[in-house]
Parts: C-alpha cells; sequence; structure tokens
C-alpha cells in the first residue's frame, strides 16, 4: 500500500485558496429605514460623504472603503449627497442600505422615501 503525502507548498496554496474563497463571500446590505428619524447632517468631501441621522447614526459613502464594502465612483457619492440633501430639505424619509466593516456602517445604496 502506497501513501501519498502532501507537501508543504501544496497544503498553503489549498489553505490559501480556502481563505481567498471565504473572504471572497459577499454578504447581504444591511438597510436602515430612517422612519420616524430625520437627517440630521450632510457632509462631503473629498471622495468621502457622511449622512448622520437624528438619532446621531452616521452612515460613510467612500471611494476606497475598506475589503468587504461597498466602494462608490465619485459620481456616485454625488448621487447620495443630493439625496440626503433632499431628504434634510423636504423632511422625507431615506433609506440607506449598507454594509459594516470595522464596526462602521458604508453606504451601498440610498432611497428617497415620501
Amino acid at each position: 500500500m502506497k501513501t501519498f503525502t502532501i507537501g508543504t507548498k501544496v497544503r498553503n496554496l489549498v489553505s490559501l485558496a480556502v481563505i481567498a474563497a471565504v473572504g471572497a463571500t459577499t454578504s447581504v446590505a444591511l438597510a436602515a429605514d430612517t422612519g420616524l428619524l430625520t437627517v440630521n447632517a450632510v457632509e462631503y468631501g473629498n471622495n468621502f460623504l457622511l449622512i448622520q441621522l437624528s438619532n446621531g447614526t452616521n452612515y460613510i459613502g467612500s471611494t476606497s472603503a475598506p475589503s468587504g464594502c461597498v466602494s462608490g465612483n465619485i459620481d456616485t457619492l454625488k448621487i447620495w449627497t443630493s439625496q440626503a440633501q433632499s431628504a434634510l430639505l423636504s423632511g422625507k424619509r431615506l433609506k440607506i442600505y449598507y454594509d459594516t466593516c470595522s464596526s462602521t456602517p458604508y453606504i451601498s445604496g440610498v432611497d428617497i422615501w415620501n
């Protein structure tokens, strides 16, 4: 009976492939329906957006979000900013879709509701 031994390089490659496969899985984005909450502040800067709700929760939009979170391009950030400003000025409801990375909610989408 011949036994087959796996070399260290093969073991390391298999381990790396498993880690990459697990790390590449995506999670379902969470959604924050502001409901009775209002948009308290909208800040837009260099490749960065912050939407703060009246309960003090901050949602971040960025062109360079951490791994596992959505990075928007600059035009997307401008659209999200416009929607948040509209909700701030009109009192409309905002629904923010987000992923949590490093315990920070990063925006992946924004809806404005009547």
